[in-house]
């Protein structure tokens, strides 16, 4: 009796660890835990460059074959005082006109200079892997004791950011939609994979450069408060299909890359992105590229951006151009 009483016990636990077992997976189907730590990278430990490592002499080649008119569109904002950016980012130029006081030489050659006081993550930009990371865990899986000094970035920094030259993929979500995106609406998994049906675009290739167009920089003028209140962008799981396709980077007409508000989560597609080696390219003008890509129904184009290589920094101020 015993005996059998102690098997009837040890079926009893085992059935009781297989349903634990079993509402746990179940769980995790419907709630999947998020893994944004930074791993070791691919690319080996001591890498600093991530998905640029894409950008090969033929990965290149082949984005020249793309132009076949010669039309250039600059990418690039603006910089001036007050213009709408994440606080406490700003600008402010001064005017050196000691040159003019007294004219020098036989030609009396007069001249002018400037200092600027500016941060590197206003207006376009292209974020580095030291700028975000996960409980002071940056890229390949990187510390921030190995990063942070007061005198800028130790690893990194925007001088080890080679330039960019490579295939442009311009998503119009404008056009996918039939509308501007509003504050707060993600671009889902679904909305990349319909875009890319619209559009003709067969696949992401690794080291391609990826860019939504929202249509949410209009607001940056019109309604600085609005456009920094809430912005449209990718999802985090959109972030992590970006990882998966090795892209060199992701592209936005706004400030954030990703939705905002994202809810629990502090930038989630940054901490996704930049911990696994891609960049981010924001606030780009995309209004006209997206209307040439409209009028040739050619979504494709020779990408660059290349950005000054201020040591220590971990954004890059720059003027992205594409070239049809």
């Amino acid at each position: 009796m015993r005996g059998k009483r102690a098997v009837w016990k040890i079926g009893l636990a085992l059935a009781s660890w297989i349903i634990l077992c079993m509402s746990s997976t179940l769980s995790l189907a419907v709630e999947p835990t998020l893994e944004f730590t930074p791993q070791v990278s691919k690319w080996g430990p001591d890498d600093q460059i991530g998905n640029c490592n894409y950008l090969t002499p033929d990965k290149i080649l082949q984005a020249i074959r793309l132009v076949e008119k010669g039309e250039v569109y600059d990418l690039g904002t603006v910089y001036y005082p007050g213009m709408a950016a994440f606080p406490p980012r700003t600008y402010k130029a001064w005017l050196l006109v000691h040159g003019l006081t007294v004219p020098k030489g036989k030609n009396k050659g007069t001249d002018t200079e400037e200092f600027i006081c500016l941060s590197t993550g206003l207006g376009t930009q292209i974020d580095g892997f030291a700028h975000l990371g996960n409980d002071g865990v940056f890229y390949n899986n990187t510390p921030k004791e190995d990063i942070v000094d007061p005198t800028g970035a130790k690893k990194f920094g925007m001088e080890v950011v080679p330039p960019i030259v490579t295939r442009g993929i311009l998503l119009d979500m404008v056009a996918y939609k039939g509308r501007p995106l509003e504050g707060g609406e993600k671009i889902t998994v679904e909305d990349f994979e319909g875009a890319m049906k619209k559009f003709g675009i067969a696949k992401i290739e690794p080291g391609d450069a990826v860019i939504f167009h929202t249509g949410w920089l209009r607001w940056m003028e019109l309604d600085p408060k609005k456009f920094l209140e809430s912005s449209p962008g990718i999802d985090y799981e959109l972030a992590w299909r970006m990882v998966e396709s090795g892209v060199v980077g992701v592209g936005t007409d706004q400030w954030s890359t990703e939705v905002v508000p994202h809810g629990d989560y502090y930038f989630p597609g940054h901490v996704i992105l930049l911990g696994n080696g891609v960049h981010q390219f924001q606030n780009l003008v995309t209004a006209d590229l997206a209307k040439a890509c409209a009028e040739d129904n050619k979504y494709e184009f020779l990408f660059v951006f290349t950005h000054p290589k201020y040591k220590g920094t971990v954004q890059g101020n720059g003027q992205p151009i594409a070239i049809k």
